[in-house]
């Protein structure tokens, strides 16, 4: 089942993301890009296929130019290294280019 946390940002609803203190950067804050979509129900798709794969999947809803686009983010990851490892393999399964990855 799909939820939304208070950020707006969608997540499967089986993996609760911890909302503590958004301002520190804890070790588990790394993240994934996996992919930004201009159709939400494209992006809940993913969302399901890559927690089932990848982890904590959640929707981050981004407005750009007055449109709203819908990123795909693998979120909840201990270090860059994880992160990276993760974009890795989410690009090799999905024959994609580079991943970004950050910090929320």
């Amino acid at each position: 089942m799909l939820a939304r946390n208070n950020l707006g940002a969608l997540y499967c609803s089986a993996i609760v993301p911890n909302e503590a203190s958004a301002t520190v950067v804890r070790g588990d804050d790394w993240f994934v890009n996996f992919s930004t979509y201009r159709n939400r129900s494209t992006a809940e798709n993913w969302v399901i296929k890559l927690s089932l794969l990848a982890g904590k999947a959640v929707i981050a809803p981004a407005n750009r130019d007055g449109k709203i686009f819908y990123r795909v983010r693998i979120v909840g990851l201990g270090d860059r290294a994880q992160a990276e490892k993760v974009a890795g393999q989410l690009q090799s399964a999905h024959n994609m280019p580079p991943l970004w990855v950050g910090t929320e």
